[in-house]
């Protein structure tokens, strides 16, 4: 799994064409808690990883999903 994959899903989950690492999840996508659930959950069944509750609300930005699966990657 790389960064590259995991912008595909995200674009295609948040419904943008463009984005990037800085990029603020509930800001600038207007997330909420239940987006950021939905999104977490198809990386997890896409790459067979299990994100735990505090690593959850770790992320902010769209940098934090992508270092945490791809450090994640066994």
């Amino acid at each position: 799994m790389n960064e590259k994959q995991i912008h595909e899903i995200l674009k295609e989950k948040l419904k943008v064409d463009n984005i990037s690492n800085d990029m603020n999840l509930r800001d600038d996508f207007n997330t909420d808690s239940i987006g950021l659930l939905e999104i977490v959950m198809e990386l997890e069944d896409a790459y067979d990883i299990e994100v735990d509750d505090s690593s959850l609300q770790n992320f902010k930005t769209v940098g934090d999903v992508v270092n945490y699966f791809v450090g994640n990657d066994d």
